[in-house]
């Protein structure tokens, strides 16, 4: 056989045989990671008896029909191969949910928790699927650039059809398709919906400001429900006997998380534009992820969207920091800060004008004051005034302020590009010097109170003071998560570290290093925000939300 020839063949035959599985590989058992990203961008829908699966942007939402609510999503943090999802369909026999993205073809056996995914099969790579078929006679077919793969569901084996052509035609029977071959013909009521929408099937749902989102696929459930999905107003559900369309939300805003906020039963989240376009967004899609909020009721499960353009008094522009007490919350971007009004429920900015840049790094908040961090230099506001002043300590004049920490004693300390200074109560403004001083000479990145000791993070370390007798330590950050900027967070226990390349866990008692990424759950290695929820830590990262239950008693790490 000629060379060329044999190498054609050495390809098809990989092709052939590269049905590569791969179980998800993940270092926790299921529930342990759950992420939340942007769902509100759906491309279709599929259904069985139990749930009702949205393809999105951001993974797989799911809705329980039985107990009517929400359930976990499917992310990479619980074995999907990839969060951006292109078509889901399920199979008739084993009731398996079948999804394919730019990683390949996954497989969920909801019998077994786990998921399967496929790189190619039937002679065909699986990396760029737009459509799944379901077919009369137990197969399933996957179509992309290449051509079809087959998978025959009773003998659970990946075949080659000898004609793509052939195979689509009518001789191969009733084939219900998902994805881009998906035939959208609306033969359902005009629901009724309240004041906030109008539903103008089959091209769009309006929301109140008049702008019109895209109807992406709609599907019937044994509820006598229609679902309805769109691309950027997220999910509406139909009821084919009150014949009323609710309109639910699930998830971010936008993916990528910049700061986090407990407030009550809520859980803010702040955000910044996304990393990433999937194509598709409209110019009012894209300023939607720009700066908006998500704002979550943990007792009701209710997810809230803010969008600046369509608030009154909400700068635009990334939000970088959030502070909050029982009457206010307040909220710092790269282009000004804004106060909420709990009981009227107001936005009001504040003046730029007196700030020495828009530009807000972090905020701190005490009984009189507000103290705002800028990349140009320090500023306080009298809370009860509102006057907005520059810190003018000669010290501190134009250092960018990384972060703000305020003692039980209202004593003021401010992580700095050049060190750490800390302010008495009269006024007087000091640099902070370890017995190695090289550590606090440069950035210092964050700064947390924990009773009697303050901890500072620098781009490779965690120091520790002890205000009591004055000694310092110094714990080195694991080599694979030291790159900052850092974020940290001290509980009783442990000192939380977030970074580009993933998250660490401190254990105080025996001093004792865990590392996460996105190989144990992590829906994306770039951790720009931490915040404890008791037996949970909530990780803000640029793809999304992660919820890691760190405190299973039935784990041994």
């Amino acid at each position: 056989m000629p060379a060329k020839r044999l190498g054609r063949v050495c390809i098809l035959l990989a092709c052939l045989y590269l049905s590569t599985e791969g179980w998800a590989d993940t270092n926790y058992k299921t529930g342990d990671w759950i992420s939340y990203s942007t769902f509100r961008f759906v491309r279709g829908i599929a259904t069985d008896q139990r749930y009702v699966y949205f393809a999105t942007t951001g993974g797989i939402s799911r809705y329980n029909l039985n107990i009517d609510t929400w359930a976990d999503p499917f992310t990479t943090s619980n074995g999907l191969a990839d969060n951006n999802v292109y078509v889901i369909a399920v199979d008739p026999v084993y009731l398996n949910l079948w999804c394919a993205t730019r990683e390949g073809v996954s497989r969920y056996d909801p019998g077994t928790a786990y998921w399967t995914t496929y790189l190619s099969g039937g002679g065909r790579f699986l990396t760029d699927i737009h459509s799944i078929g379901v077919t009369d006679d137990r197969r399933l077919f996957f179509e992309g650039s290449t051509g079809v793969a087959i998978f025959d569901l009773m003998r659970n084996i990946w075949t080659t059809p000898e004609s793509s052509g052939r195979l689509l035609s009518s001789s191969a029977g009733y084939v219900r398709w998902y994805g881009a071959r998906e035939r959208l013909l609306y033969n359902y009521p005009l629901f009724h919906t309240d004041l906030d929408y109008v539903f103008n099937p089959p091209e769009s749902i309006m929301d109140k400001n008049a702008y019109a989102y895209p109807i992406t696929s709609f599907q019937e459930d044994t509820f006598a429900n229609v679902w309805i999905s769109t691309w950027g107003l997220n999910i509406g559900k139909g009821s084919l006997r009150s014949l009323q369309l609710d309109m639910y939300r699930i998830g971010l805003a936008s993916r990528n998380v910049t700061s986090m906020l407990f407030d009550g039963d809520h859980i803010w989240f702040g955000s910044a534009s996304p990393l990433l376009d999937f194509g598709g967004f409209s110019p009012l899609q894209t300023m939607q992820e720009s700066g908006s909020i998500t704002r979550f009721n943990t007792v009701t499960g209710v997810w809230d969207y803010i969008f600046p353009h369509e608030t009154d008094g909400l700068p635009v522009g990334s939000i970088n920091t959030m502070v909050a007490d029982t009457s206010e919350v307040w909220i710092g971007t790269d282009n000004g800060i804004a106060v909420l009004d709990k009981s009227e429920k107001l936005w009001t900015p504040l003046p730029v004008q007196d700030l020495t840049t828009p530009d807000i790094t972090t905020l701190g908040l005490s009984p009189t004051h507000l103290w705002i961090g800028t990349t140009t230099g320090l500023n306080r506001m009298d809370r009860h005034s509102r006057v907005i002043m520059p810190v003018p300590a000669p010290a501190i004049l134009n250092l960018w302020i990384h972060d703000i920490a305020i003692s039980r004693q209202e004593t003021v300390w401010i992580a700095t590009n050049q060190g750490v200074y800390r302010r008495s109560r009269r006024g007087k403004w000091q640099k902070i010097e370890d017995p190695d001083t090289a550590n606090l000479n440069g950035a210092v990145f964050e700064i947390e109170m924990d009773n009697d000791d303050v901890w500072f993070g620098i781009r490779t370390a965690l120091l520790k003071y002890d205000r009591k007798t004055g000694d310092w330590q110094t714990y080195s950050i694991p080599l694979s998560v030291e790159d900052g900027p850092l974020r940290i967070y001290v509980t009783v226990q442990s000192v939380w570290v977030g970074s580009r390349n993933g998250a660490a866990r401190f254990e105080k008692e025996g001093n004792k290093w865990l590392v996460y990424t996105s190989q144990d759950g992590l829906i994306n290695d770039s951790v720009q925000a931490l915040m404890p929820d008791g037996d949970y830590m909530w990780f803000g990262t640029t793809e999304g939300v992660t919820r890691f239950y760190w405190n299973d008693p039935a784990r041994v790490e």
